[in-house]
């Protein structure tokens, strides 16, 4: 039976053979723990200790990898800590592959390393190849050296579901990495918010986690800037926003393009332009362009909010230029697209386009009698959420729940190159109740 003094004797006995083995290692091999993770906080001021370690087997492996990661390092002051032993339960000490895949990545961004138990998998070149692309994105950088590193929350959505996150920042730069949990492919139209970031310009680098594939764009950051779109990835996206240069002209911001109906009363406002030295901005809005035909015009165009009427189906471009005593911003356009009513054939033959099941709680399949060149979905506002070009087929699967779509009515336009169909679709989603 153990007695009350185990714990104590476990601290000692790390104690002692950490001693022991330095004094014997002619090569200085770190020296790590051999415990499991709550005597660590004690642990922490072992003199001849290296590492300390902790083990995870949670069938809610990565979230609860990333949380026990984050605990540690806010309790832990001397020693470096890793994950030395993880997977989704103990009896296999085994990691499922794609999570294998996120746990390195989650690793770099939390600052403690994941390292699974089966090391007859690192030996296996299928596995070993997923640290190719993290050992690119680590390759040059020394994160310490930047300094001032601490955790960075990272806020990306699909669509209205959050994707998750882990990241970090130094003292100028963003380092982080987001993931859909159930690993979906060729995600396409996901968003990081940049808003919170101090107001620069940024180099920004993005690395597919299944593909490798990297793209380089700059951004910049500012109170109330427009969520980013992410490049397309796989299950994972991995990014570096490495600061360039301050902003010094003013930033102009339109806002977002929509879908209207001719004659809607539409309301624009540059409310969320950035103006750097902190002085009161000035307006002046362009009707750029329009239909052919098109009477419409603006009743303003130097104030922060303007009223526009769109008189025709097509495309209005309206564009905001914010000036302070000094500088002018770069133009900053709005598209309003105006969509031909007689160009969507809701009414047609059922027997054209069908949707089943309608309506659903997750997948809806569309089958058209002629060949499917491409489909949209778009929201009860007009937005496009959801678009597929070049299918050639007469059936696709299109699944709503795992685009993380809110329930509503959903219109869904098949172009069969003869024509535009449309079909509602009545989407509940039960995951989030």
């Amino acid at each position: 039976m153990q007695t009350s003094q185990w714990k104590a004797g476990v601290i000692d006995w790390h104690d002692e053979m950490s001693a022991y083995i330095k004094s014997i290692d002619a090569f200085s091999h770190p020296v790590t723990t051999s415990s499991d993770q709550t005597q660590l906080e004690a642990m922490d001021g072992l003199n001849h200790m290296d590492i300390l370690q902790y083990h995870l087997y949670n069938t809610n492996l990565l979230s609860e990898q990333t949380e026990q990661d984050k605990n540690l390092l806010g309790i832990l002051v001397n020693k470096a800590v890793i994950n030395g032993e993880y997977g989704l339960n103990v009896s296999t000490a085994d990691v499922p592959f794609d999570a294998q895949r996120i746990a390195i990545w989650t690793g770099i961004m939390s600052r403690v390393p994941h390292i699974m138990w089966k090391w007859d998998n690192y030996t296996d070149p299928v596995w070993g190849a997923l640290f190719e692309t993290p050992a690119a994105y680590l390759e040059g950088e020394d994160f310490a050296a930047e300094g001032a590193l601490a955790n960075w929350p990272i806020d990306a959505k699909l669509n209205a579901a959050s994707l998750t996150g882990v990241g970090f920042r130094s003292n100028q730069n963003f380092y982080g990495v987001a993931y859909h949990p159930s690993f979906v492919n060729n995600i396409a139209t996901a968003s990081l918010t940049v808003a919170g970031l101090p107001p620069a310009h940024y180099n920004a680098t993005f690395y597919d986690a299944v593909t490798g594939a990297t793209s380089d764009t700059t951004l910049t950051a500012y109170p109330h800037a427009t969520p980013f779109t992410l490049p397309t990835f796989s299950h994972a996206v991995a990014f570096k926003l490495k600061f360039d240069t301050e902003i010094t002209a003013p930033i102009a911001n339109a806002g977002p393009d929509l879908h209207a109906s001719a004659g809607a009363v539409l309301h624009f406002s540059g409310e969320n332009s950035y103006n750097p030295a902190g002085t009161e901005l000035t307006y002046q809005w362009t009707l750029t362009d329009k239909p052919v035909g098109s009477a419409a015009a603006l009743g303003s165009t130097d104030t922060q909010a303007i009223v526009f009427t769109p008189d025709l189906f097509g495309e209005y471009l309206l564009t905001l230029v914010v000036s302070n005593s000094t500088l002018s911003s770069e133009p900053d356009q709005v598209i309003v697209t105006v969509d031909q009513v007689t160009g969507v054939a809701i009414e047609q033959s059922v027997d054209d386009v069908i949707t089943f099941p309608n309506p659903t709680s997750a997948r809806t399949t569309v089958m058209s009698r002629r060949t499917i060149g491409n489909i949209q979905l778009l929201n009860a506002t007009g937005e496009t959420v959801w678009s597929r070009a070049t299918i050639n087929s007469n059936s696709i699967e299109v699944d709503l729940l795992q685009l993380g779509l809110p329930s509503g009515i959903y219109l869904i336009q098949v172009n069969t190159g003869s024509g535009t169909v449309a079909r509602k679709v009545l989407f509940i989603n039960t995951s989030t109740k």
